[in-house]
Order: C-alpha cells, then sequence, then structure tokens
C-alpha cells in the first residue's frame, strides 16, 4: 500500500519591505534619546494624510526627535513614557494614546507601542509603531464635549472631522433640508465634491432615498448629478454613504465619500450609526437647553419676556436711549371674579397679543407680574409719538369686549417715562410706576407722564 506523502506544502518566502509597506502601521526606529534614525515608508501617510505636500517638499524626520512631533499638549507626556521605557529594555508598552502633529500642523490622534530594544544587537534601537488616527478617539472627545455640554454645531465640527479617519477615512459633509425645502451644509471636512454643488440642486434625491435614521444608504456616482460624479472620480472617491442625524424637527444627514467601492462594511456603517447618535442626542440637548432658557426669560402663560428677561437681558439700557411705559388693567379683579381665573388667564393672553401686535417690531413688550406689563421703546420715539402710543394701547385694550365668547369689560392705565430722561432701567421703571399710580388715582383708562428729572 502506498504511503502517503504528508509533506507540508512550499512556503514563499516573505517579502517584508512589501508587508511593512501594506501594513495599516507605521514603524519607527529612534535611539536612546528619542532620536529618529528609520521610518516605514506608510509613515509619509500618517504625516500627510491629505497628500498635499509633494515628496520632495515632506519635511525631513530622520534625525528630529520623535517628541517635536507630539502635541505640545502631549509632550511632557511622551518625554516621561521615553524615560520610563529606558528602564524595561525587551518589554512591550502601549497601547498609549497620544496625539500628533501632522506636516500641515493639524492635531490628530494615534496609538502607539514602543519597545525598548537598545540592547538588542540585531535591531540596536527603539522600536515605535503607530497606528493612524482612529475615529473613535474624535468621537471619544465628541461625547466628552456632549456630557459637558457643548454646542451642537461644537460637537458637529468634530464628528465630520472624525470621518476623515479609520475606518471611514474619506470627506463628509452634514447638509439639512430647512423648513423651506432649501439646503445648507452645516459643516465639511476635507472640501468633499458636493452633489449639485452649494446651490442645493441635486440634495433632494439624497434625502429621499431613506427616511430610515439608523439606515446607512449607498449612492454609487452613477446615479449623482454628473458633475458631481466627475468631480468624485477625479479625487479617487467611488461612492458616497449617508444616513439620517435622530431628530424630530430637523432633517440632517451626514454624508461620507469613500475610495472603495459598494456598501459600507458592518464596521463602517456601525461607526456612522454610532456618530449620528451621537449628534442626535446633541441636537436634544441643545434643545432642552433654549426650552430652559426660554422658560427662564418668559411668562409661562402669555410667552411675554418677563422680569428676569428684563432685569437680566436688559440690565445695560439707560434712559437715554429709550422710552418706558408701564401699564396696568383696569377691572380685570372684577373678570375673576366673575368669569374665574381660566378665563381671566385668557384675557391676559388677549391683552399680550394686542399689545404685541399694536407696537413696533423694535419694541420690547414684557409681563411683569399678575395684569401689569411694560413696554420698551427705543430710540427714534419722540414725546407725541410716546403719547400716540399709549393712547393706542389704551383704546385697543378698551376695545376688548369677549373671551371665548363670554362678554368681559375690561380697561388700562398707563405712566410714561419719555426718551432721554436719563437714569437706570430700574430708576425708568420705578418713575413710570409712580405716573402710573398717578393715572390710576385721577380716574383711570387714562396715562401720565412722569414728572422731570428720573
Amino acid at each position: 500500500m502506498a504511503q502517503s506523502d504528508h509533506r507540508p506544502p512550499a512556503v514563499s518566502p516573505v517579502n517584508e519591505a512589501a508587508v511593512l509597506s501594506a501594513l495599516p502601521l507605521t514603524v519607527v526606529t529612534m535611539d536612546a534619546a528619542g532620536v529618529i534614525t528609520w521610518v516605514s515608508p506608510r509613515f509619509a501617510g500618517l504625516m500627510d494624510p491629505r497628500g498635499s505636500f509633494a515628496p520632495e517638499d515632506r519635511p525631513v524626520l530622520v534625525g528630529r526627535n520623535v517628541i517635536e512631533l507630539v502635541h505640545p499638549d502631549d509632550q511632557l507626556f511622551a518625554a516621561q513614557l521615553l524615560e520610563f521605557g529606558s528602564g524595561i529594555a525587551g518589554r512591550l508598552m502601549g497601547p498609549i494614546q497620544l496625539r500628533y502633529l501632522t506636516f500641515d500642523g493639524e492635531a490628530r490622534y494615534t496609538e502607539a507601542w514602543s519597545v525598548n530594544c537598545l540592547d538588542d544587537p540585531d535591531i540596536g534601537a527603539y522600536l515605535l509603531v503607530v497606528t493612524e488616527e482612529a475615529g473613535r478617539h474624535r468621537v471619544g472627545e465628541a461625547v466628552s464635549m456632549v456630557a459637558e455640554g457643548a454646542g451642537f454645531h461644537q460637537v458637529m465640527d468634530l464628528v465630520v472631522r472624525a470621518m476623515t479617519c479609520l475606518p471611514m477615512k474619506g470627506p463628509a459633509l452634514m447638509v439639512e433640508r430647512t423648513a423651506d425645502s432649501a439646503f445648507a451644509i452645516l459643516a465639511e471636512a476635507a472640501e468633499p465634491p458636493s452633489p449639485g454643488g452649494r446651490n442645493g440642486l441635486g440634495w433632494e434625491a439624497l434625502f429621499e432615498s431613506s427616511r430610515s435614521s439608523r439606515e446607512v444608504v449607498t449612492h454609487r456616482l452613477e446615479d449623482l448629478d454628473p458633475s458631481v460624479g466627475e468631480a468624485a472620480r477625479a479625487a479617487g472617491l467611488n461612492v458616497l454613504w449617508s444616513v439620517a442625524v435622530p431628530s424630530f424637527d430637523r432633517q440632517i444627514r451626514l454624508m461620507c465619500w469613500h475610495d472603495g467601492d459598494g456598501a459600507p462594511s458592518p464596521n463602517q456603517a456601525l461607526h456612522m450609526r454610532q456618530a449620528v447618535d451621537l449628534l442626535g442626542l446633541s441636537l436634544t440637548q441643545d434643545r432642552q437647553r433654549a426650552e430652559l432658557e426660554y422658560l427662564a426669560y418668559h411668562d409661562a402663560l402669555t410667552g411675554l419676556p418677563n422680569r428676569s428677561h428684563l432685569y437680566e437681558r436688559m440690565s445695560d439700557v439707560t434712559g437715554d436711549g429709550i422710552s418706558v411705559l408701564y401699564l396696568d388693567l383696569d377691572g380685570f379683579k372684577a373678570v375673576n371674579d366673575r368669569h374665574g381665573h381660566q378665563v381671566g388667564d385668557r384675557l391676559l393672553v388677549k391683552v399680550g397679543e394686542v399689545l404685541t401686535s399694536s407696537v413696533r417690531d423694535s419694541d420690547t413688550v414684557v409681563r411683569v407680574g399678575g395684569d401689569e406689563f411694560v413696554v420698551i421703546c427705543p430710540a427714534p420715539l419722540d414725546d407725541d409719538q410716546l403719547r400716540a402710543l399709549a393712547d393706542r394701547l389704551i383704546r385697543r385694550i378698551t376695545d376688548i369686549d369677549e373671551v371665548d365668547g363670554l362678554p368681559v369689560r375690561v380697561g388700562a392705565s398707563a405712566g410714561l417715562v419719555p426718551h432721554g430722561a436719563g437714569g437706570t432701567l430700574d430708576d425708568l421703571i420705578r418713575e413710570a410706576d409712580t405716573a402710573l399710580y398717578r393715572a390710576k388715582s385721577e380716574g383711570r383708562g387714562s396715562w401720565r407722564m412722569a414728572e422731570a428729572g428720573v
């Protein structure tokens, strides 16, 4: 019976130089002081990720100290690592997270491993293995920004920059379809080809392709505007991926160009979904912050600016630049007593609407409490115009004769402080209140001008 041949198949020798060039890692050798003695071919791509420098123009790296390539804020940490590594010959140290500076001065993250082989007769150097920047570092920084309360636009810019890193490694942009169906580029990295350019043409199909906030959609070049496809091909890009940012009131998509072909890998799709989830969280945080700020400075019933708005946001206003009208309703208590507080509340809302529609866009109507309102009128508004405004407001409030079909009878009295009276805002309001008191005590349904010398 013939014996089987169990000899292992012949193995081709490994081209170590080719392996070093193909690895998504950069190998650096250094002496004991950190001076670079050799770098692998991929190091140029790490330092010049956008290919901005011709090979002959790239700064010489051999002979420079590796600490010089580290971001200034991380240099002390890097120096401490180098010193520590000198005492642990032959042991791998890492992963080390650092920021480095590219040839054009951009800060990028990296993970590095080092091993002290200075005493190894075959190597005789410090070895440093460095990875290209990973998008998760940028996204991690964006997570910290959200936790610290940073605004959406800050987070968005960082997330878009994260798309230029592994695993995406391509130009990216954020586009919003606004309420009037126009399109706006909110942020972009590396100036990618823009579908339809900046005039908004060509975006519609990209937004309509999917309404799912979790689906990453693949757009092939032949499906885009021809001019965009040509620009993408010229830039070495073959596909555009997009995914919606979760939001109940805005339509925003994150779009990423890539030099690959077809759909994103599971890892790339996960990276995009995690990015837009973070953006959605930041949008929600911005909206909640805006709602809280609105509630802090606006009256919950009428929606008008409140006393806090008056004294905090307008505290630097002086009498040289404004006129003040302090108004109080006449007969409001009778409406409450007859119809109840719900009708009284709706009457206050109606009064607020009347006041807002009766003043200039530059004027500010404030509900300071109860049935009292203050109108701040910036110049130019002379004394005659201020008197005419007071007459108009009193008349229009008196014309209110029903609320939700129920008959009401209400009037108003006012105190006025003219433009140029001088004094702080608090002084002006106090004088207007005093004039209002005179108007009410002298018959109601009228106004009185504050005495001179505020």
